[in-house]
């Protein structure tokens, strides 16, 4: 598959211990928490390591992308860009739209795109800033798993009430662990020998009605157990405080997580950059923002935000898509029936 690699590092090569390498996907949108997400990642690395960093690009402006790379230059990130394919982005165009965009989709790519040059790949949800030292995962021990990532920790069972809509289907446990997509750690050499890209497409396809979480959702009922799991702190997400949802760790153990924490994911609509935001830890995204070429940079106050609009919409669709789904087999059950 042509990767569309552009820039520096066009040609990387192996396997290097203090050379971490990461990914991320971005478009207009997300240009500025991507720039927040690499700072944070850069400062907190180990002093005798380098940072090479991937970004998907799904449509950053040219501004973005000079503000972008000028705060790579600045922390001495190898910057690369990656342009996805025209058949990557039709594949895309397939699959179901959950909470968030189409484009989460294309990180379904990354270790086919880059698994040749590197037997592992972290990547990043750029709604997340970093607080910990990378090389740490970057290190870990990965043995014969497709990827490390941590529990959930609003759903952290593939039977929780935003886990896996047909775990029953896919024969697994009620008590089956279910990881976050937010930060993953690929074994790349293993996804691309069994073609894990592929499965994945075929999965969502084939499943399109039961799709809700986009990429976690195909990731999670398709990798089934083979995942390592990380500390819990690799992966915290603050929104608990918001939505009271404790159901891995009891309220003290989740603050006292929040305080410790390597990544803080700030997933839902409480994102720092978004108007009204109303998280605990958005100060955190702004001490990274203001080292970077955004320095000084704050929503403007508004009475309508669209980016909230479009997230609602989404959820919304979601809902419609799962009752369409519903009156569908309700349908098919009484046409089964036999005539009496």
């Amino acid at each position: 598959m042509n990767s569309g690699l552009t820039g520096k590092g066009d040609s990387p090569g192996g396997w290097n211990q203090e050379s971490p390498v990461i990914s991320f996907i971005a478009d207009k949108n997300f240009e500025i928490p991507l720039t927040a997400a690499l700072c944070s990642a850069a400062v907190n690395l180990d002093r005798n390591c380098s940072l090479t960093v991937f970004v998907v690009d799904g449509g950053i402006s040219d501004g973005g992308k000079g503000k972008i790379a000028r705060t790579a230059t600045d922390l001495g990130v190898t910057l690369n860009w990656i342009r996805p394919t025209s058949a990557q982005a039709d594949k895309i165009k397939t699959f179901p739209v959950g909470y968030v965009g189409r484009a989460c989709y294309y990180k379904l790519f990354i270790p086919e795109i880059l698994g040749k040059a590197y037997p592992r790949i972290i990547y990043l949800d750029c709604d997340a800033v970093v607080e910990g030292d990378l090389s740490e995962l970057w290190n870990a021990k990965m043995d014969d798993f497709y990827l490390l990532a941590v529990q959930d920790l609003i759903n952290p069972f593939v039977s929780s009430p935003f886990g896996l809509r047909n775990w029953q289907e896919l024969g697994r446990a009620e008590s089956d662990g279910l990881f976050n997509s937010g930060l993953l750690v690929f074994n790349t050499r293993k996804w691309v020998e069994e073609d894990v890209s592929s499965r994945l497409a075929n999965w969502l396809k084939s499943n399109y009605y039961n799709v809700r979480l986009c990429d976690q959702d195909a990731m999670n009922a398709v990798l089934g157990n083979k995942w390592g799991r990380l500390d819990l702190s690799w992966n915290v997400l603050p929104r608990m405080q918001l939505a009271r949802n404790y159901f891995l760790l009891e309220k003290e153990d989740h603050e006292k997580l929040l305080n410790n924490a390597s990544l803080l994911h700030f997933c839902g609509p409480d994102k720092p950059w978004n108007v009204h935001c109303r998280h605990p830890h958005g100060d955190r995204f702004f001490h990274y923002l203001d080292m970077t070429s955004w320095e000084g940079w704050r929503p403007k106050s508004k009475i309508f935000d669209p980016l909230l609009v479009i997230y609602y919409w989404r959820r919304v669709t979601v809902l419609l898509r799962r009752v369409t789904r519903t009156c569908r087999d309700a349908v098919n059950s009484r046409k089964s029936q036999p005539v009496s």
